[in-house]
Parts: structure tokens; sequence; C-alpha cells
């Protein structure tokens, strides 16, 4: 269906100089400030009407004049004073104004312009592609929706092919049920801790079960002694864990992860809780080498040493 002409305007052109104007000059003298918003309102109101006119009956006067917070006379005065000046017309009981119609009829002149150009591009594309000019005869377009439809159904038939291809390199990819079942332990409902990452709750082919289990518990650990490491944008990964527990000691570890944790500017200035972790082994290990290295528990804000049950944590006990 076509969408209904519009035969008003958003906005009208309000010159910089209207209230010099001979006649609103004599509106201004016989009314002041009121008459001059009442012909402004009235301007606005004819603008947003059909073809620029008002009804002007007694309802619509009423309306008016309660809108333009006015009463029913001083309207009725306004209006009757701008007619006799010929700033507007009454006929066939429509308010109107000549002058605001020729102004904004350019507006009109342009949008059917525009349309009509819009109707002689879509007849050039129809017979560019073979179809019949578009015309008033439903017929037409009725005999050219054959060729849609014969184009969506190739377009069907690809999307469901593409989706039958999607689903088998999933079925090929994803590993059986079966055997992530079996290595399914008392420890499956503990939700991953920070932003999340594809290596913390990896396949059976990824990692012993054992690993499985104990990299759980250290996140789980994290989460409840070193939050802020836990709310890291990249948290620490199962290969990261493994590869942790080869290169440094189960005590270092947990000193230096909790350091992190009590490094208030951390997740403002760090993103890798692994990058980090090296980082400060290394900045750790620089400073042993020039000066006496002090407690861990003084580095680190006297944090207390971690219960015996986080450290069986990372021996894989």
């Amino acid at each position: 269906m076509a969408r209904p002409s519009k035969n008003n305007a958003e906005y009208f052109s309000h010159d910089r100089d209207m209230r010099n104007n001979l006649k609103i000059r004599a509106i201004r003298r016989k009314f002041g400030n009121m008459g001059y918003a009442v012909w402004n309102y009235l301007l606005e109101c004819l603008t947003a009407s059909d073809r620029f006119s008002l009804p002007w009956d007694d309802t619509t006067r009423e309306l008016l004049a309660i809108d333009f917070d006015v009463t029913l006379e001083e309207l009725e005065n306004v209006v009757g004073y701008c007619v006799s000046l010929g700033m507007l017309s009454v006929e066939n009981g429509e308010l109107f104004s000549h002058n605001h119609q020729e102004r904004l009829q350019s507006v009109i002149d342009k949008r059917s312009m525009r349309s009509e150009a819009g109707k002689k591009g879509m007849a050039a594309r129809w017979s560019k592609n073979g179809g019949d000019v578009i015309t008033n005869d439903n017929n037409v377009i009725t005999n050219d929706n054959n060729v849609i439809t014969n184009d969506n159904k190739i377009k069907v038939n690809k999307i469901k092919l593409n989706i039958k291809e999607k689903e088998k390199e999933k079925e090929i990819a994803a590993p059986d049920k079966s055997e992530a079942c079996a290595h399914a332990d008392d420890d499956s409902s503990v939700p991953p801790t920070g932003h999340g990452s594809a290596d913390e709750t990896p396949p059976s082919s990824a990692a012993p079960p054992p690993e499985v289990k104990n990299f759980r518990k250290f996140t789980r650990w994290i989460a409840t002694n070193a939050p802020r490491v836990a709310k890291m944008k990249e948290p620490f990964t199962i290969s990261q864990f493994v590869k942790l527990k080869e290169d440094y000691p189960l005590a270092q570890i947990q000193d230096i992860i909790l350091a992190m944790h009590n490094y208030e500017p951390l997740l403002r200035k760090s993103r890798s809780a692994n990058l980090t972790f090296r980082n400060w082994v290394k900045r750790d290990n620089s400073n042993s080498n020039d000066t006496n290295r002090h407690s861990t528990d003084t580095r680190i804000g006297q944090v207390s040493e971690p219960p015996e049950h986080y450290r069986s944590t990372l021996r894989g006990h």
C-alpha cells in the first residue's frame, strides 16, 4: 500500500525582522505582545495542518484559545484584525493565509518532484532487468513476483546448505558427551571466575582429569582470597596454571597472586593475569639480587598465610 501524500510541513521560515513588518507592528501596537504571540501561534498551527489551513468553527476557536492561553474574545479580535489587514482569510469555514501558503508551496513542489523521480527510477530499473514497466495494472506486479519467488528459492537453498555444513563441523569438533560425563566430579558446579576463558573448562583431551579438578580449585581459591585478580579481563587458563606449577614453587605462586590482589590499580593498569604474574616474578627476582630480600609477608602488606588446603590445590592432592 502506497504511503499517503503529506500536505503539510515540519517548519516554516521565521524572518528575523518579522516584528518590524508594518502590519505586524500594527498588531503589536493594537494588542501588544499577546497579538504578536497569537499570530505566530497561528502560523505554527497552519504549518502543521493539512494544506496549511484550519477549520474555523466554534470548537476549533475554543480549543485554540485554550492552547494559546488567551480568551476566546481576544483570539477572535486578533484574527478579525489580521483578516482586515489581508494577513489571514476565512473562506468556506477554513482559516488560512495566502502568503503563508505561497511560501510553503515550494516544500510541496519539491516533495512531489522527489516522488515522481522515485517512480521513474523504479520504472527504469524494472525495464533494465527485463521486467515490464510499472503501471497501474496489478497483473504486472503479480507476474514479476514469480521471478522474485524463484530467486528467493535459490537463496533459501544456499542458506540451508550452509547451515547443514556448519552443523556437521560442530559435530566433528564437539567432544564425546559420554567421555565428558565420565570426567565430571563434585566440583563441576563451581562457576569459572573472571570474565571467562575457553581454557577454563577444557575438554578431556586438553589435560588429564586431575588437572581439571585442581584448576577449578585454583580458580576458586583466587575468587576467595584474591578477587581483584579474578576480575582481570584475561584470567588464568588451565594451560597457564599447569605451566605455573612447573616453573614456580607453591609459596611463590600464592604470595605473588596475593600481592597482585593488594595492588589497588591492578584492574586499571593490567589485563592478563598470567603476564602480570610473570612480570611481578621478574621484578621480585631482580630486587632480590640487589638487596637482601624481605619476607613475603612484609612485601605484600602482612598478608596472612593461606590455609593448608589451598596449598594442596597446587600440589595436585
